[in-house]
C-alpha cells in the first residue's frame, strides 16, 4: 500500500532453528508471546544448521503453537525446499486454515542453495521447474503466498558490496521470472510470487540507500518485462548481517544489531529479523532472544521510525548514494546477463572470482 510501513510498522520476523522440532515448537511460541509477528522456520540441509524436519509429523510438531491463519511462517529449507514447501502445504491444509488468507513464503531459492552449498539434490533445471511448479499453485491457491525468495545473504556474507550484491540478486530475480513465466504465469503473476532478502550490514547510510536502490531497480526490471504497477512494488525482508558478528566481547553486536535494524527500517524493509547477539557462539538462548526482538521494539514503539515514510527522501547526500548504487547494480545485472545469465556465472565461477577478489580488496584494506 502507498505508505508502506508508515501506517502499521514493519513485520517484526524472528528465525528459528533449534534442534529439535519440539523445541521449535517451544521458540516458536516463545518468541510469539514476546512480540513477534511472523516465523521464518530454518531447515536442516545440507552442512547448514537449522531443524531437522524428515516428514510431515516433525513440520506439524514444530508448528504445533503457530495458527498458520494468523501468523505469517517462511521457510528456509535449501536443498529440501521443494519437500519443505509441499510438507507446509499440507501442514496448512491439515489444520484447516483457509488457503486464501494464509500469508508468508515457501522459500524456495534454488540459485542460492547453489551458491551458499555448491550444489544441488538435482540439475538446476529440475529444481527450478519444481519451483515454478509450487509458484503456479501458489499463484492460484494460496495468494498470500510467496513461492520464491531470492537471498542476497550468501554473496554479503561472502565479500560483496552493496552493488554487486544488489545486481546478482536482481540478476536471480530475472531469472525466476523466466522461469515462472515459462511455467504459465503472466510476468505480474510471477514477480508476485518473488520475493527478496537482504543482510544489512555495518555501513549505515549505504545499506539503507542499498535497499532504495533495490526496490527501483526491480521495479524497473518488472517494467521493462510488462509487469504491472503492483506487480513492480519489492518485498524485502532484511535482516541483520552475520559477517558483522564477533565471537569476542559478543556485547557489541548489540550495538551493530540495533544499527543495522535502524537501517534496514529507515531504508524501508517490509519485514526485519534481527539476529542475537550471541549469534556468532552457536544457538542463542531466550535472553539473547529477548533482545533481538526488543531491539526492534524499541525502534518502532518508542523510536517511531516507521512513522516517517521515506526518512532518506530529498537527502542529497543519501539521494547519490542511492543513484550510485542503482547504477552500479544495473552495471553488475548487464554484466551477469550478457555472461549467460547467473546461473552460468555461478557454475563458471564467475562470482566466486568477483567475490574472492572483493573479499581480498577488504582484507588488504583493513590490514593498512
Amino acid at each position: 500500500w502507498p505508505l508502506g510501513g508508515a501506517e502499521m510498522g514493519w513485520d517484526v520476523r524472528s528465525e528459528v532453528s533449534h534442534g529439535t522440532p519440539a523445541l521449535a515448537a517451544r521458540v516458536i511460541q516463545e518468541e510469539l508471546d514476546g512480540g513477534a509477528t511472523s516465523i521464518t522456520l530454518k531447515v536442516a540441509s545440507g552442512d547448514e544448521s537449522g531443524t531437522p524436519i524428515a516428514n510431515l509429523a516433525e513440520l506439524d510438531e514444530a508448528l504445533s503453537h503457530l495458527a498458520l491463519e494468523r501468523v505469517p511462517v517462511s521457510l528456509a529449507a535449501g536443498s529440501v525446499g521443494f519437500q519443505a514447501a509441499c510438507a507446509l502445504i499440507a501442514a496448512i491444509d491439515g489444520q484447516k486454515a483457509r488457503r486464501g488468507v494464509v500469508h508468508g513464503s515457501l522459500g524456495l531459492d534454488p540459485l542460492g542453495t547453489l551458491a551458499s552449498q555448491g550444489g544441488l539434490p538435482q540439475s538446476l533445471d529440475s529444481a527450478l521447474e519444481e519451483a515454478a511448479a509450487l509458484a503456479v499453485f501458489a499463484s492460484r491457491e494460496l495468494p498470500g503466498m510467496r513461492a520464491l525468495q531470492v537471498d542476497g545473504s550468501p554473496y554479503h556474507e561472502a565479500g560483496a558490496d552493496a552493488a554487486v550484491e544488489l545486481g546478482i540478486a536482481l540478476a536471480s530475480g530475472v531469472a525466476y521470472l523466466r522461469a515462472l513465466t515459462a511455467a504459465g504465469l503472466d510476468v505480474s503473476q510471477a514477480a508476485r510470487q518473488i520475493g527478496f532478502t537482504f543482510s544489512v550490514g555495518r555501513d549505515f547510510f549505504v545499506e539503507m540507500a542499498k535497499l532504495r536502490a533495490a526496490r527501483r531497480c526491480w521495479s524497473r526490471v518488472v517494467e521493462a518485462a510488462g509487469g504491472d504497477t503492483l506487480a513492480q512494488a519489492m518485498v524485502i525482508h532484511a535482516r541483520t548481517s552475520f559477517r558483522t558478528k564477533t565471537q569476542r566481547d559478543p556485547w557489541v553486536n548489540l550495538l551493530r544489531a540495533t544499527a543495522e535494524s535502524f537501517a534496514a527500517a529507515a531504508g524501508g524493509a517490509d519485514v526485519i529479523t534481527t539476529s542475537a547477539f550471541d549469534v556468532a557462539l552457536g544457538e542463542s538462548d531466550e535472553f539473547a532472544r529477548r533482545l533481538s526482538r526488543n531491539t526492534q521494539h524499541l525502534l518502532r514503539h518508542e523510536s517511531h521510525v516507521n512513522r516517517v515514510v521515506d526518512p532518506a527522501g530529498g537527502s542529497f547526500y543519501l539521494e547519490e548514494i542511492t543513484e550510485a548504487l542503482a547504477k552500479g547494480a544495473w552495471a553488475e545485472l548487464q554484466r551477469i546477463e550478457k555472461a549467460g545469465g547467473v546461473a552460468q556465472a555461478l557454475t563458471s565461477g564467475d562470482v566466486q572470482a568477483k567475490l574472492t577478489k572483493l573479499l581480498e580488496s577488504e582484507r588488504k584494506a583493513v590490514e593498512t
